[in-house]
């Protein structure tokens, strides 16, 4: 299985890059902290053509989720005081 971050570790509020899927492509997505994860969520997002759509959101009790295509999905993280960061894995 590989890992690819997607969204640096860092406290500034940021959004992950895209993570495109084809249809029946599947990938899990989670977020990663040197320390605890923060209470906070994590927005997993669906790109669309109006608004953005939440799809979940990521937390210390649910850190990941295995998305399926097809779409174009992104992290968004708040800003916060602890360093988190998101990847994927295929």
């Amino acid at each position: 299985m590989a890992q690819t971050i997607i969204l640096a570790s860092g406290i500034a509020a940021a959004q992950s890059s895209d993570i495109v899927l084809t249809d029946g492509q599947s990938r899990t997505v989670a977020v990663f902290s040197a320390g605890q994860i923060p209470a906070g969520g994590f927005a997993v997002m669906l790109r669309s053509p109006g608004a953005d759509l939440l799809i979940f959101t990521l937390t210390a009790a649910q850190p990941a989720i295995v998305l399926t295509g097809p779409g174009t999905f992104f992290v968004v993280r708040p800003a916060q005081t602890i360093a988190v960061g998101a990847f994927t894995e295929s």
